[in-house]
């Protein structure tokens, strides 16, 4: 333990980093999802507990953040910082989990080559629910599983249970965790029956009563909420009504391909997560992790089945027939599968370091393999990830919001209009939740785009926020208030927003 700890710290001194390194900067736009985070925060930090889900998100994330933006404030910055910490708490568990199965030097391996991976800091600089709690969770589960089997102890099978049970409420792509825990249980005792022919049964009376409780007390929030488990966001992804039993099992193999491929070929096209249809690890990770898995596969390792095997159980809910073909593969869905592929990619680094018989040569190798891993994957997201966000990583909400920010809080905003940036950008909740005065402004949200001169109150100061290719709507505002300040706002050749600023008239008695 003394020996790991300083360890530990220099590790996440290298993961924070980088998380805060223009964390304020890139990602730069508030964007829907965050929208959806903050308001069930908001509900919570109001007394309203309920325990539903949101979309695709549970209540997990939310309510293990609600302190956190307690303490920061509301903002996008605040959201990135709390998701960073979550992640923080993976690289923790990497360490340690790692040091179990590999030994020392092996768990430093996993940690460090999850705390500069592209893909594992994307999600925690990204401040998004409720992703980044599965990698977390997943490492908890098998962590606490592989404690029980070296122990015995059955607080260890109950940790594991409990923290499986969470993943019912963070995210789809966790629900089948507890499924995970009775299979691992069965197999304990099933390994430990062959040895003394004698049936332990309280581990799979634990498990089983465990896996019911979860799925019982999920079945009730599901209960509440039918159609979005059916039809609705969630339902329909996990299988598609309208096709065939053969089509279904055709799509579901073709899933299956471009899944298991993502680690070496065309990965997420998904800009907010990914450079669009690049692959999911570095060309040099990506060797790595293929020649581990194959190693552990065709030596018949024992780790296998804590490193190579819950791959993947994990991969497959990502794979689900349902699920629109764009939408495959994903990194949100597989984010939980990453401190395996960590692991899997430590245990060559280990095999490799122990076949090296020079010292310096050795640790040579160590640095240019792990350098290159650096430098490709922060490259990746330094350099090449801000071009393939919305107009280059200008945050067009960020900008109008900081705007009226400046300006005195009496002043009436109106929007004609939104999102004519790249991607749907500005939304007007990014414009609103960023404001520092919202009290009076809930408009800006939930009233129509202002279209005519009529919409207009003489009695206040009013800023209109213009489409800046709109030219029509601003000859016609212009006819109507000659006296109007007009202001064309740009960054480089961008046209981000117009203003149009209304001084209130004063009326004559």
């Amino acid at each position: 333990m003394k020996r790991s700890f300083p360890l530990v710290l220099v590790i996440l001194f290298v993961y924070f980093s980088i998380c805060f390194y223009h964390l304020s900067i890139l990602p730069g736009e508030w964007y829907g999802d965050i929208s959806i985070e903050h308001e069930y925060v908001t509900r919570i930090l109001y007394g309203n507990f309920s325990f539903v889900f949101d979309q695709s998100a549970g209540p997990a994330y939310h309510f293990f953040i609600t302190p956190f933006i307690a303490l920061l404030g509301g903002s996008y910055l605040s959201y990135k910082i709390a998701s960073i910490l979550t992640g923080g708490i993976g690289i923790i568990l990497l360490f340690y989990f790692g040091k179990a199965l590999l030994g020392y030097l092996g768990g430093a391996f996993t940690a460090f080559v999850g705390a500069v991976s592209f893909w594992y800091i994307s999600f925690c600089r990204l401040g998004s629910s409720p992703q980044i709690l599965t990698p977390v969770l997943a490492v908890g589960v098998l962590y606490s599983l592989l404690e029980y089997r070296r122990k015995q102890h059955i607080i260890f099978l109950i940790l594991s249970l409990s923290i499986a049970f969470i993943g019912l409420f963070t995210y789809p792509a966790t629900f089948h965790f507890p499924v995970l825990v009775l299979l691992y249980t069965i197999g304990f005792v099933w390994k430990r029956y062959k040895k003394t022919k004698n049936v332990y049964g309280i581990p799979l009376v634990v498990s089983g009563f465990g896996v019911a409780l979860s799925y019982g007390l999920f079945l009730s929030v599901v209960s509440q909420q039918t159609d979005l488990f059916t039809n609705g966001y969630i339902g329909a992804k996990f299988i598609s009504h309208a096709q065939s039993f053969g089509s279904l099992l055709s799509q579901w193999g073709t899933n299956i391909g471009k899944t298991f491929f993502m680690f070496w070929g065309t990965g997420d096209v998904t800009f907010r997560v990914n450079v669009p249809r690049s692959s999911h690890l570095d060309i040099v990770s990506g060797v790595l992790f293929a020649v581990g898995i194959g190693r552990m596969i065709f030596r018949r390792e024992r780790l296998f089945w804590f490193i190579g095997a819950p791959i993947f159980f994990f991969l497959l809910p990502s794979t689900a027939p349902g699920i629109p073909p764009s939408e495959v593969p994903s990194m949100s869905r597989n984010f939980a599968v990453t401190p395996f592929v960590f692991l899997t990619i430590a245990y060559v680094l280990k095999w490799i370091h122990g076949k090296l018989q020079r010292k310096w040569i050795r640790w040579g190798s160590m640095v240019c393999i792990l350098g290159s891993i650096v430098v490709l994957n922060l490259t990746k997201y330094f350099v090449e990830y801000p071009k393939s966000l919305p107009n280059g990583n200008i945050p067009f909400g960020k900008i109008i919001a900081s705007y009226v920010n400046s300006l005195p809080k009496d002043i009436d905003v109106k929007l004609a209009g939104c999102c004519w940036g790249a991607w749907g950008q500005p939304e007007p909740k990014s414009i609103y939740y960023q404001l520092q005065f919202q009290e009076g402004r809930k408009r800006i949200v939930t009233d129509p785009f202002l279209v005519s001169c009529a919409g207009i109150d003489l009695k206040k100061d009013t800023l209109v926020v213009l489409n800046p290719s709109d030219m029509q709507l601003e000859t016609i505002l212009t006819d109507c208030f000659p006296e109007a300040e007009i202001q064309h706002h740009n960054v480089g050749m961008i046209s981000v927003f117009t203003s149009f600023f209304i001084p209130r008239r004063r009326m004559s008695r």
